[in-house]
């Protein structure tokens, strides 16, 4: 019988002592349609902000993970030394989704992290995050509105390129590896930038707030002995 979003409330505020998976969604789905988890009764039923801040946070999906659009913020409790990891593609590709990319979600300290690396495919579409500090890691493209840490923020596509609409603050280090070009705008006091394909490294220095940015490591296609100019884009 198909279980309704407080069922799923349920599930998750009584039993979630230790990380656990989304229960499969029971959408219908078209002949040869590959299925999906949803996290739609989880996020518009508030479960996940009911987990207290010292649990730690584990959602799997054997495919893909979809955030419907939210009405409000969620925002998780998840706590200081703590975190909340979202991850696709356990058995088959999976993609992690945010329906509408205005939506926030944060976390109470604690860290955030999506993952979406299957080997037959794996994209991040993300919106805008908050956390002590943040990951996000696919086999496919990574774009992301903003994310907000304290800590470090490490973005890394295997196969793809990693994109920003908009700014990825933090008063950390920030890395970025892509096989397909980087094109982000940042607030970083250190940034690591790898592109090992094809594509260029576009990096846009916001401000305010101005921070000094210090460039440790720069991308080069694959075969070239030095990066040509127009190879990375540094602004501020």
């Amino acid at each position: 019988m198909p279980r309704e979003p407080g069922q799923y409330d349920h599930n998750l505020g009584q039993r979630h002592r230790h990380a656990r998976r989304i229960p499969e969604s029971n959408r219908w789905h078209a002949p040869g349609e590959r299925r999906r988890q949803t996290c739609r009764g989880l996020c518009r039923g508030r479960a996940l902000q009911g987990v207290n801040s010292t649990t730690d946070i584990s959602i799997a999906s054997q495919g893909s993970i979809t955030f419907d659009a939210l009405s409000s913020s969620l925002a998780l409790q998840t706590g200081g030394g703590h975190g909340a990891t979202f991850t696709a593609g356990t058995a088959d590709a999976g993609d992690i989704t945010f329906t509408n990319p205005a939506n926030i979600l944060s976390t109470g300290g604690g860290g955030l992290s999506f993952q979406a690396t299957n080997a037959t495919g794996g994209a991040l579409s993300l919106g805008s995050l908050s956390a002590s500090s943040f990951s996000a890691t696919a086999t496919g493209n990574i774009d992301i509105t903003s994310v907000t840490a304290t800590g470090a923020i490490t973005l890394t596509s295997s196969t793809g390129s990693v994109s920003s609409t908009g700014t990825l603050q933090t008063a950390s280090q920030l890395t970025l590896n892509a096989a397909a070009g980087i094109t982000v705008f940042t607030s970083a006091v250190t940034l690591e930038a790898t592109n090992s394909l094809s594509g260029d490294i576009a990096v846009t220095q916001t401000a305010p707030p101005s921070q000094l940015l210090t460039i440790t490591k720069r991308g080069r296609r694959r075969g070239e002995q030095r990066t040509r100019r127009s190879d990375i884009d540094c602004r501020r």
